[in-house]
């Protein structure tokens, strides 16, 4: 008898060993994972994904064509998808924006024209709006002037074509 109780104990306490070190093993592990995703990189969005959610937009994308023309080489093929890797998050962001601008624009007269007049109606800041708004009248004025000194100036549709290959790249 005393032999069968001092086993059931033995049991018991082993059981109940058992069961604390699954109990800190889990803890542990719960924990270690929580560490281990928040030092993961957070996924950058795609310009595709960004277009599709309908995403905010905010980018200065006058600093990231400055540094994307900075590390271009035209002489090394493939330096500009070199270059644009360097700022993956920012690359996303302006091809998405520039998807959504290029698709309100039409030609009229010879000038493109866009038919969203403000940030809010392509859900972008307004700096990076007027960034592209502003390219583009500069565009349309230097194609203005060429027609002047008796050039011969086409604008070039935005297809869907490079629509699509502005998010899908």
């Amino acid at each position: 008898m005393k032999h069968c109780i001092f086993i059931t104990i033995l049991a018991l306490i082993g059981m109940a060993s058992c069961s604390s070190h699954e109990e800190l093993a889990s803890t542990t592990s719960t924990k270690l994972d929580k560490e281990m995703a928040s030092s993961l990189p957070v996924p950058i969005a795609t310009a595709k994904m960004l277009v599709d959610n309908n995403s905010f937009i905010d980018v200065d994308m006058e600093a990231h064509d400055r540094a994307t023309v900075e590390n271009y080489n035209p002489k090394i093929p493939g330096s500009y998808k070199i270059a644009a890797e360097l700022y993956p998050e920012e690359e996303a962001l302006s091809r998405a924006a520039l998807y959504r601008y290029y698709s309100k624009l039409s030609i009229i007269d010879g000038q493109w024209i866009c038919s969203a007049k403000k940030a809010s109606d392509l859900n972008m800041s307004e700096r990076t709006f007027n960034y592209m708004n502003d390219n583009i009248n500069n565009l349309n004025e230097q194609a203005k002037q060429a027609r002047e000194e008796g050039m011969t100036v086409r604008m070039p549709e935005i297809t869907a074509e490079y629509l699509k290959s502005l998010i899908e790249y």
